[in-house]
């Protein structure tokens, strides 16, 4: 069964992942490698954040945590918008039933003269 799951993961993987790299001087990667160590992170992830932040017009120079504020912020603020699409969804169909019971009234009065 692990075999299956690791087959089926290395599959959605071929179809739906893509690996960037670039080339730089072996004191520059070194460097970045130390670099990224000290902020308690890796060469992969700190160029997966880059490129997620630079694709999303995210600002790239801020501190780490800012980009993921933006990030929260824009999932809450969706989260808003769903919740007020509902919202007026719902109140639409209250102001279907009410025209629907005003269209009786009426209909009632037209019939009483």
């Amino acid at each position: 069964m692990n075999d299956m799951s690791n087959n089926t993961s290395k599959e959605w993987d071929k179809e739906n992942m893509r690996t960037v790299s670039c080339r730089l001087r072996k004191d520059e990667a070194e460097a970045f490698k130390r670099l990224c160590a000290s902020k308690g992170t890796t060469v992969h992830a700190a160029l997966a954040r880059y490129i997620r932040l630079a694709i999303h017009d995210l600002p790239i120079d801020r501190p780490e945590n800012e980009g993921q504020n933006l990030i929260d912020q824009n999932i809450a603020l969706r989260q808003k918008l769903a919740y007020l699409t509902r919202e007026v969804e719902r109140w639409k169909e209250i102001a279907k039933s009410h025209d629907e019971i005003i269209d009786l009234w009426l209909r009632s009065a037209d019939r009483k003269l």
